[in-house]
């Protein structure tokens, strides 16, 4: 079964948001930017209503575990299991509803939407529900009322700190308008290796393991 709205926020953190038209909702940039991240998925993923999606933005407690998932579909040879991919992190009410959806905090996927639509009584093919199962995914074909066979929403989930690094956040160090050193963003701070980064400032960096200190001269 899935979790309800109290847990998920214990997990995941309560949502600051403003109601839009439509159903849809504004979530606040700050969570947004402390709790999402994305995903480089391992192929291309058809999208329903066309075009590809090479990205998944997801919450960064599912993040490793969906990579994962996706990892052993494309082993086995399933990626024809997958014939769209139709959204994640979805800021939004649940249809026809008041309460959030799932998607609101990137903790849900859907695939093959098209297929098996909010409702349906057709199942995913067993191979897929079985995957995401062992990734910590359970699939809204078999909960008891409102079956919803498209929708994978994740049930357990690892630490932040697990999540994969993503080459969208990746960046260019510059100095002088030269590249010195790659790095990343990590919660909106530039993390990377400073010994190049001082040296093409014309200093020096040396750690002092005794007081922990990093001594730029």
């Amino acid at each position: 079964m899935p979790l309800g709205e109290q847990q998920l926020e214990k997990e995941l953190g309560s949502l600051h948001y403003t109601k839009l038209a439509g159903g849809k909702i504004r979530v606040d940039p700050a969570w947004v930017e402390a709790n999402l991240t994305y995903i480089d998925t391992p192929w291309s993923l058809p999208v329903g209503g066309g075009g590809f999606a090479a990205r998944i933005r997801c919450h960064k407690r599912i993040a490793r575990r969906l990579l994962d998932a996706l990892k052993e579909i494309s082993a086995q040879g399933l990626t024809d299991l997958i014939e769209t991919y139709d959204g994640c992190w979805v800021p939004r009410l649940i249809r026809n509803g008041t309460s959030l959806s799932r998607h609101s905090w990137g903790c849900a996927v859907d695939f093959n939407a098209a297929k098996f639509p909010l409702g349906s009584a057709d199942r995913q093919d067993p191979r897929l529900v079985e995957i995401m199962a062992r990734h910590g995914f359970e699939c809204g074909q078999d909960w008891q009322s409102r079956k919803d066979p498209m929708h994978f929403e994740a049930i357990r989930f690892l630490t932040s700190e697990s999540a994969p690094a993503s080459s969208l956040d990746e960046i260019s160090v510059l100095v002088g308008g030269v590249k010195v050193a790659a790095g990343r963003l990590e919660g909106g701070h530039v993390v990377c290796a400073i010994a190049a980064v001082v040296e093409a400032l014309g200093h020096t960096a040396t750690w002092d393991g005794a007081k922990r200190q990093l001594v730029v001269r």
